[in-house]
């Protein structure tokens, strides 16, 4: 794909792998519009990219979401949409907040995916070059134990990657659906936790990669193998993503 004056629209670009993105997409001569819910981030990005524009928007409210689809139509539409944002948390199900978490995940994770893909689609259909680009995780495969509804959560997005893609194939040849699996990244969200970290430098760079040699799936340092080791000896995968001690 060629990225030159292209536009994407970034949610959740106003920190961790969105934030890290911006610098690269503006290098390959891109237009970037991010989104995001902490005004201060969107202002403190635009501080340091000021070529951008920021919307402030909650993607899990329709009433932002409506909003957002219109200042981006009204300044020229996007050629890349790119599922970004996402919430984590650290919970037992055995209590009740389990279903408070698990809607909050599932919202924002996957069900604004869905909102957001719907209501662009149109728009990307008539471009010559388009994408959908959508972060998962490499526990959408095979869960982390003290994170279990936002494993759900990513395993419901890459089960709707697979068939976005399928249905798509045909109808919208322009159009490519991208899963950017990555493992755990370097981010705020991630501060407590154990396990071995990718950068998100790392993440951003394999995205822009990806993009450009028309990759359906990217897969993020130890993500590829895990894939394999997951199918083959799902046990000792399961041991692996769910150590004694997966925080601190």
């Amino acid at each position: 794909m060629q990225l030159k004056d292209k536009t994407i629209l970034i949610t959740g670009g106003s920190s961790g792998i969105g934030l890290e993105s911006i610098k690269h997409f503006l290098t390959e001569g891109m237009k970037v519009i991010i989104c995001g819910r902490d005004g201060l981030k969107l202002q403190l990005a635009k501080s340091k990219f000021p070529s951008i524009a920021t919307i402030s928007c909650d993607i899990t409210k329709e009433e932002d979401v409506s909003l957002m689809h219109q200042l981006v139509m009204s300044s020229g539409g996007i050629d890349i949409l790119y599922h970004n944002a996402g919430v984590v948390s650290v919970n037992s199900l055995v209590e009740k907040t389990a279903i408070t978490i698990a809607t909050n995940e599932m919202e924002t994770n996957y069900l604004s995916a869905v909102r957001l893909t719907s209501l662009f689609l149109p728009e990307l259909a008539k471009r010559k070059e388009a994408a959908f680009v959508f972060t998962t995780s490499a526990v959408a495969y095979l869960p982390a134990a003290f994170i279990p509804t936002y494993s759900a959560s990513k395993a419901a997005l890459h089960s709707y990657v697979l068939s976005l893609r399928y249905q798509l194939r045909e109808l919208y040849k322009n159009i490519s659906v991208i899963e950017l699996i990555p493992p755990t990244v370097d981010t705020e969200a991630t501060k407590i936790f154990t396990s071995a970290k990718v950068s998100a430098e790392r993440v951003a760079k394999d995205v822009v990669n990806g993009l450009k040699n028309n990759r359906s799936t990217i897969h993020v340092s130890i993500a590829k193998s895990f894939s394999y080791l997951h199918r083959f000896f799902s046990s000792l995968a399961f041991s692996i993503v769910n150590p004694k001690n997966p925080i601190r």
